[in-house]
């Protein structure tokens, strides 16, 4: 299957290669928001499980209001 593939895309005209081309940029797009919006994720959540007592030492420290603001 991947020599008829090939031999497909080797016969395709440059209107269907700007296609393909403009097909294969938009899913590199996606994948690449879809891969930065984990890492946001994955860091924005690291502070709240690993540093949590830490956070709230600190936070306890500086006063009962920051304390309303992270009381989640």
């Amino acid at each position: 299957m991947n020599l008829s593939r090939n031999s497909t895309l080797v016969n395709t005209t440059s209107d269907d290669q700007e296609s393909v081309a403009i097909a294969l940029s938009s899913n590199v797009t996606y994948v690449v928001v879809g891969v930065v919006s984990i890492v946001v994720l994955l860091l924005a959540l690291i502070p709240l499980t690993v540093d949590r007592k830490f956070m709230k030492k600190t936070i306890l420290s500086q006063g009962k209001s920051h304390m309303l603001i992270f009381s989640f």
